[in-house]
């Protein structure tokens, strides 16, 4: 499997290898859909802070709501 880095605050961060990629499988069947990247605990504390950044809407999502 080959590495996949995760999105973290719009940006691609750099996973530690194949060991850091999950795949993903269909509960349907079993069937594997895709592989996802997995953050070590330093791309968990980026994403903590990406997410402290987005705005804040009252529970309204500014892309699905009218």
């Amino acid at each position: 499997m080959a590495p996949v880095e995760p999105l973290i605050g719009s940006r691609w961060q750099a996973s530690a290898g194949s060991e850091r990629a999950r795949q993903v499988t269909s509960p349907f069947d079993g069937s594997t859909v895709g592989t996802v990247g997995v953050a070590d605990p330093g791309g968990v504390e980026v994403a903590l802070a990406a997410a402290e950044r987005v705005p804040r809407y009252g529970g309204v999502h500014p892309l699905t709501s009218g």
